[in-house]
Order: structure tokens, then C-alpha cells, then sequence
């Protein structure tokens, strides 16, 4: 599973970038590629909140149980609950914000700015923080699975970037976890 989990920071790392790019470029934000990259970012973002939260959900579809995986199936007992604590307080800041914008129909789409305008810069550095901070817990033996994990040096900003006003998720093949390997 850890291929999994580096999968969505690369991926998150990737839709932030390309946020970013297409905040500055024209035609302005609202074009159909740029509410495709903020949706991406959103949801990248979002599932690693819930990884980095570590309150795992379980789903059973007909008759088969998937339980989600989480950071601190990867940690040892006795780490400090660093991790879990700060992805607690962006869960606070942005979770339901993001469910408003991804996962429902709603007036936020036509309103004010507040609804069109991320943090992206405080969202990014305090994403990069936790991975930072869960790949530095890691005991050695599990450390390895995450080699191709790289960190990155962003730094918190205060910078601002446009979202979509008409968002649309369309999850084609939904994944399906083993709780049995965590690798």
C-alpha cells in the first residue's frame, strides 16, 4: 500500500503545481482545464487528510469490507501524535469546505470569493509539513517503502489561488484496500 500513499503525495504535489500554473496563465480561472486541476489538488489533498487524520472508515460493498488505510498503521506506537494532531487542526480549516466544493451542488458555487479563493500557499506548506513530519517517524523497516518519497522545502506563503465555481468529480473505478498488507 505504501505505492499507494506516495502515489497521492506525488499526485498532490503535481495538482498543486498545475493549480498554481494555471492561476497565473490565461484564459482566467474558470476555463474547464483549470476547474479540472483545482478538483484534482482538492481531492489529493483531501485523501491525504484522512490519511494523515488516521480515523479510519470501513465499507463494505457487497459483502466485501474495506478499511481504510492510515498514517499511523505505518508508525510506531510509541511516536508522538504530531501527525495526527495537525491534520486534525486542516481537517478544521478546509475538510468541510472541500466536501462544500467537490461533493455538493451548492449556492457556494455562485457566491462571493470566499468560495472561489484557497490558501494554497499555507495549504501547501502545512501538507508538506505533515509528510515531512510521518516520513521522518518512520520505523527504518518501513522507512524503505517510501524511498521514492522525496520532501520538499516549500515554505509557507500567503498565497492565494482562484478555485472552480462549477466543480464536477467523476471517480471512474473506485479503489479497493486490502487491510490485510499495508505494504
Amino acid at each position: 500500500m505504501a505505492r499507494h500513499i506516495v502515489y497521492e503525495i506525488d499526485g498532490f504535489r503535481e495538482a498543486f503545481e498545475e493549480w498554481k500554473k494555471l492561476s497565473s496563465q490565461e484564459p482566467s480561472p474558470g476555463s474547464e482545464a483549470f476547474n479540472k486541476a483545482v478538483e484534482i489538488a482538492l481531492l489529493h489533498y483531501r485523501t491525504l487528510l484522512e490519511f494523515f487524520l488516521s480515523k479510519p472508515w470501513q465499507v463494505t460493498v457487497d459483502a466485501n469490507i474495506s478499511i481504510d488505510i492510515v498514517a499511523t498503521d505505518y508508525l510506531p506506537v510509541s511516536a508522538p501524535n504530531n501527525v495526527s494532531n495537525q491534520a486534525e487542526e486542516l481537517c478544521e480549516a478546509y475538510k468541510t469546505r472541500i466536501d462544500q466544493q467537490l461533493c455538493h451542488i451548492s449556492t457556494g458555487r455562485r457566491e462571493g470569493r470566499i468560495w472561489r479563493e484557497w490558501p494554497t500557499g499555507m495549504m501547501r506548506a502545512s501538507m508538506e509539513s505533515l509528510i515531512r513530519q510521518f516520513k521522518e517517524s518512520l520505523p527504518p523497516e518501513r522507512a524503505i517503502w517510501f524511498s521514492s518519497l522525496t520532501t520538499s522545502l516549500i515554505e509557507s506563503t500567503g498565497e492565494i489561488s482562484y478555485g472552480t465555481c462549477t466543480p464536477e468529480v467523476r471517480l471512474l473505478m473506485p479503489f479497493s484496500a486490502s487491510s490485510a498488507s499495508r505494504r
